[in-house]
């Protein structure tokens, strides 16, 4: 059984690969997750957690974001990412 590590939970100065996006029936939160650039096979970066439940900066397309925890907990991640498909 895969066990699935959500975005939330990724400490700053990792690079991970999306693997899946929950919608929960809401459309609008995917279209604004796949607008940032958040879609599975796509990496991320975390570059900073800010503490107390604060966003995460995060580097994804070349730009950097503010992404709030509870939209961070919808992002499921496999462990890292290569360092060859890193773009920074």
């Amino acid at each position: 059984p895969q066990t699935r590590t959500c975005l939330a939970d990724i400490p700053a100065g990792t690079c991970i690969q999306i693997t899946r996006v929950r919608g929960d029936h809401h459309s609008s939160r995917l279209q604004y997750l796949a607008a940032l650039g958040l879609v599975p096979g796509n990496t991320v970066t975390v570059c900073e957690v800010s503490p107390f439940d604060g966003p995460l900066m995060i580097y994804v397309n070349q730009h950097t974001h503010a992404l709030d925890r509870r939209l961070a907990q919808l992002i499921y991640v496999a462990e890292q990412c290569d360092d060859s498909t890193t773009s920074q």
